[in-house]
């Protein structure tokens, strides 16, 4: 018995390549990193937001954008970390909802606590995985 194979083809860096993402296809979070370079500079964030907080609002804005469940930024920070995660697990999806609350308090609050965000995300962020740590394995 031959096996079936399904083929989703779609243009690269388009949206039907990045809600290839909620299958958890990991050229579709590839598509998705690729694009948040591009929508950085479209989107005009102030110039203070910097490196992880602006990864973290761009991932935020792709989310609800595309109608996400949750911010992507989660998977990309547990595989640079080199965690052993499944794209839907609790330990992925929490983090990702603390990334979330972190982006809507910076959006709607950009020069509240500037320099908080400004200089204080890598605690955070570690922070955040050292939470995580103590949640089962998924």
């Amino acid at each position: 018995m031959e096996q079936l194979r399904f083929y989703a083809c779609c243009v690269i860096t388009s949206s039907h390549s990045a809600s290839l993402a909620a299958t958890g296809n990991i050229g579709a979070l590839i598509t998705i990193i690729k694009w948040a370079p591009q929508l950085s500079v479209e989107i005009g964030l102030p110039d203070w937001i910097e490196d992880e907080l602006r990864e973290i609002l761009i991932f935020e804005i792709i989310k609800t954008y595309l109608c996400q469940p949750f911010n992507r930024y989660a998977w990309f920070m547990l595989q640079v970390f080199g965690h052993e995660f499944h794209y839907h697990c609790p330990r992925s999806e929490d983090l990702s909802h603390i990334f979330s609350i972190i982006a809507k308090i910076v959006l709607l609050n950009p020069d509240v606590d500037r320099d908080f965000w400004a200089n204080n995300m890598e605690f955070l962020l570690f922070g955040t995985l050292e939470l995580l740590q103590e949640l089962p394995d998924c």
